[in-house]
């Protein structure tokens, strides 16, 4: 490593272990854990600016790296590679409300043993959301990235095929300031820039937002029945949470069918919310058996699409299971409070709505003061969800009220027993659930829903 964090040369390794991995030797005087690398997309402390508009490419980085495998093509040879993939980060000088950010508008694979970025690709809008990555086939190597920008637009990668790395020359007046020389580096190349093509790891437009920022990865979730991926993802500014601009937020839920390519060749993507159903958080429920998924309205796209307020915002990670969809909005608001003097005062407030609904139509799941609702309101803004086990256990009959767990509300319960429902007829329950839950910005707890574990016995080993 240099001085600056820098790698040496592309051909630098991290290796220090012996081919038995037991010893460790030629590292020299070397601490454990130690910095790897530290990627600034620069050389010799010269920041890039491949699109030439003045400004170094890589922005405040936002979005945490996707850390998984690829396959590419070296020297005429596959090789693997762990890759860490992330987006180029928000332009401080040119923030989310303005559609045409100039820094970070980049989507980054780095090589975690060199430092080295071997993919570098720029899309419409600053990257600050995480990238989703999803490996198809389970066999350990990433297949499929999505990503969505400031710009509102949904990108998907197809990184199944094995791209070449070639040669490529940086020119030495890409840089700020100008090197003294042009830097040759090792990358999946664009051979026709006119063209886009799975072969080369060319990001494919596939859905349009109309220019509302996604600042949150696409949650990526199987849909057996179709043999597809939903994605399910938010608009709204993270970046000014009090930004009011009276822009409706959204949410949204799509299905890949397959897209790629050969759809933006024929003008079928991207798509936008017109091609989706309408769902209102306060409007009719829809009929029994609607499926929004499986069997779309004439005319309509797989998937479904909800209206939010003016100035309301997704401002955390979607949640899908078992046949439920879990996320949040955030409505913020300026607050007029007395002080202890008794003088008014201004504070920034608001409010979220949890929304829990099914993922086939968007009906509500739980009952909110005796009515079927999509959503119920809690204070200040909360987390994104996160998951944790509970359990019940059934109490001592000499200690009736000590049940060693959690005693469940209706409301959970409710979200329970719907559930069940989808699941298959050999399932059984015992007591164990799966929570969701969040943090409220005043530390409070939330749930979001609780998830029933079902098990299908298929052999004698199971009981």
């Amino acid at each position: 490593m240099s001085s600056k964090g820098e790698p040496v040369n592309q051909n630098t390794l991290p290796d220090c272990l012996s081919l038995t991995n037991q010893t460790v030797g030629s590292c020299g005087n070397l601490a454990f854990p130690s910095l790897l690398w530290e990627f600034t997309d620069s050389t010799n402390g010269s920041r890039w600016d491949e699109d030439v508009d003045g400004l170094e490419d890589l922005g405040e980085t936002w979005s945490v790296p996707t850390i998984g495998r690829v396959r590419v093509v070296e020297n005429g040879q596959v090789k693997e590679k762990f890759v860490a993939i992330f987006g180029g980060g928000m332009d401080t000088a040119n923030k989310s409300n303005n559609p045409s950010p100039k820094k970070g508008r980049w989507l980054y694979m780095v090589d975690i043993e060199t430092g080295q970025a071997i993919y570098k690709r720029s899309l419409a809008g600053s990257v600050v959301a995480d990238p989703a990555a999803i490996d198809l086939d389970v066999d350990g190597f990433l297949d499929v990235l999505y990503v969505g920008t400031s710009a509102g637009i949904v990108y998907k990668v197809n990184i199944s095929t094995p791209a070449t790395l070639s040669p490529v020359t940086l020119l030495k007046t890409r840089a700020i300031p100008p090197l003294a020389t042009n830097v040759t580096t090792t990358r999946v190349v664009d051979t026709d820039t006119s063209v886009l093509s799975d072969s080369t790891w060319d990001p494919v437009p596939i859905f349009d937002t109309g220019g509302r920022p996604i600042f949150y990865a696409p949650v990526a979730f199987y849909v057996a029945s179709l043999n597809r991926f939903a994605l399910a993802f938010g608009s709204g500014d993270r970046e000014n949470l009090w930004d009011f601009a009276g822009t409706e937020g959204r949410f949204y839920l799509i299905i890949d069918d397959n897209f790629g390519p050969s759809q933006y060749a024929s003008g079928l993507v991207p798509l936008d919310e017109n091609d989706y159903q309408r769902i209102t958080p306060d409007g009719t429920p829809a009929p029994a058996g609607a499926d929004f998924v499986i069997n779309p309205s004439a005319g309509k796209q797989r998937g479904w699409f909800m209206d939010l307020e003016p100035d309301e915002r997704v401002i955390t990670q979607a949640f899908g299971l078992a046949g439920v969809v879990i996320f949040s909005s955030y409505r913020p608001a300026i607050d007029i409070e007395t002080d202890q003097n008794g003088q008014h005062v201004c504070a920034r407030g608001g409010d979220s709505r949890i929304f829990v609904v099914y993922a086939n139509n968007a009906n509500a799941l739980m009952t909110v003061d005796g009515t079927k609702s999509r959503y119920r309101t809690v204070p200040e803004f909360v987390t994104n969800p996160y998951v944790e086990q509970g359990a019940t256990k059934n109490p001592d009959p000499q200690r009736p009220d000590d049940h060693h767990s959690e005693q469940l509300d209706p409301e959970q319960l409710e979200i329970m027993a719907a559930l069940k429902k989808f699941f298959p007829p050999c399932a059984k329950f015992g007591n164990y659930w799966i929570s969701v839950s969040g943090i409220r910005s005043d530390t409070g707890y939330e749930r979001y829903a609780t998830i029933p574990i079902g098990i299908c016995q298929r052999n004698w080993k199971e009981h």
